[in-house]
């Protein structure tokens, strides 16, 4: 098990070393991004950070995701490594980070988690800056860690253009994967992150989307608190 954190860790240094922002390939037609951004460019940004205080209901979490009962996820450790720093990204105000531990019955492995960041820019996020998170990001993943594969890509997510921050990795028989879709919901960046490590095989798509998932029910739940805070 110590190993096995030890390589999500390192996987989760690299991958937050790129500047966080990524996105993913098949579109869920039931969630309009376009028209949340909407309602949440409609609030006042110090407002909505302020609305963000506690995590999505269960309920509004994608089957395999649950919020930890007493607020410490099962792998309190790994999660620190995912609290992104409003500092990574020049413009924000805040950022709001929420822990998920996962149902061994829907998302495999021996070590599993997800996260959400909600990072509050003052204004719309533009194409330049999303040009600017890329280019961070594959500058970070430039010169990757022996062993390890990672990846930047363009996709597609309700609709939206984000991008698909990915690091897979097997060493002594175990396999680890992290896939983070970062998708920009009018000034906010939603971040959803999943995290797998097993000594079986374990397939990065599989993963991929339970990030994507996991970042469209935080875009989702994000239009809910704008809508409170109007």
């Amino acid at each position: 098990m110590t190993r096995l954190l030890l390589l999500l860790t390192l996987l989760a240094s690299l991958v937050l070393s790129s500047a966080p922002l990524a996105a993913a390939q098949e579109e869920d037609e039931e969630i309009d991004v376009a028209a949340i951004a909407e309602t949440v460019l409609d609030v006042d940004p110090e407002a909505l950070v302020e609305a963000l205080v506690d995590p999505p209901a269960d309920d509004d979490l994608p089957e395999g995701f649950v919020s930890p009962p007493d607020g410490t996820p099962a792998n309190a450790d790994l999660a620190e490594s995912f609290q992104i720093p409003e500092s990574e990204f020049p413009e924000a105000i805040a950022s709001v980070s929420f822990p998920f531990d996962t149902d061994p019955e829907v998302v495999p492995g021996l070590v599993s988690a997800g996260y959400l960041n909600y990072v509050v820019l003052e204004e719309e996020i533009t194409d330049e800056q999303l040009d600017e998170f890329r280019e961070g990001a594959e500058e970070g993943l430039g010169t990757p860690e022996p062993g390890i594969e990672s990846s930047v890509e363009d996709i597609t997510v309700g609709g939206v253009d984000g991008l698909l921050i990915s690091a897979v990795t097997t060493q002594d028989n175990v396999s680890a994967v992290v896939q983070l879709v970062a998708l920009p919901v009018g000034n906010t960046v939603v971040i959803g992150t999943a995290v797998v490590a097993d000594q079986e095989e374990i397939d990065p798509a599989e993963i991929q989307t339970y990030a994507e998932d996991l970042t469209l029910a935080g875009a989702e739940y994000l239009g809910t608190v704008a809508e409170e805070a109007r």
